[in-house]
């Protein structure tokens, strides 16, 4: 539409994502109406808001899988835990195994069924629930997690690690939450520096960036990234 000028979206004029948007929606003009067209277009400014830009969430912290034995027996393991999370906060790992909720060991895989329902209100919806937890030596520990409001702290894990006589830098990061809040800089922010810093004084020669179970974020962060590297 000839309407509708050109924008440049990195000018100084527009200090936030919304300051654009709110620009952008003035044009083009309804000639029946002398007012902008669009009225509709909005910015979320909820949970995935929060977690986004403030680096905050309010769960337990935790995602879990299902995985199969060699006799087809179905598993439930513990992905990740946020550091700061409730369940990160009691010592919760990937690696963990879930063998009963509430005291309740029927959490088998069953598609859709009772079992599976249980584990997605026990970890994603309800307020609070008790876990039961095997650890990788054989261990057991039974903690009860309670949804909190927590800073999210997106390195996952970092090392470096000699390969073949190299230096190996390597992390996890889990959320593309902003470095910066307003003005201030976030724990995200300080969370990469620091891994950068490390990488920089082992004087590694690679670096592994994973982002498997990372569900996107702000540019910014990613453009942080890539100047870090």
């Amino acid at each position: 539409d000839n309407t509708v000028p050109k924008l440049d979206p990195l000018s100084s004029a527009y200090d936030s994502a919304a300051v654009l948007l709110s620009k952008i929606k003035t044009f083009p003009i309804n000639p029946a109406t002398s007012k902008p067209f669009d009225k509709y277009s909005f910015l979320d400014q909820g949970q995935v808001n929060g977690e986004i830009q403030q680096g905050v969430a309010g769960d337990l912290g935790m995602q879990v899988t299902y995985a199969t034995d060699q006799s087809n027996n179905s598993h439930l393991y513990v992905l990740f835990a946020d550091k700061n999370s409730p369940a990160g906060l009691v010592g919760v790992t990937r690696g963990w195994e879930i063998t009963a909720i509430n005291g309740d060991a029927n959490i088998s895989y069953d598609g859709n069924g009772p079992h599976v329902q249980k584990v997605i209100n026990a970890v994603y919806n309800d307020a609070q629930a008790s876990f039961t937890f095997k650890k990788p030596g054989g261990t057991s520990v039974t903690n009860t997690l309670v949804k909190a409001v927590y800073q999210i702290n997106p390195v996952l894990f970092d090392s470096v690690y000699n390969v073949s006589g190299k230096s190996v830098g390597y992390f996890v990061f889990n959320s593309f939450s902003s470095v910066f809040n307003g003005t201030s800089p976030t724990l995200t922010k300080t969370e990469l520096d620091r891994v950068f810093s490390k990488f920089q004084a082992a004087n590694i020669s690679s670096i592994i960036v994973d982002l498997r179970y990372n569900g996107g974020g702000s540019v910014g962060t990613a453009e942080y990234i890539d100047s870090l590297i």
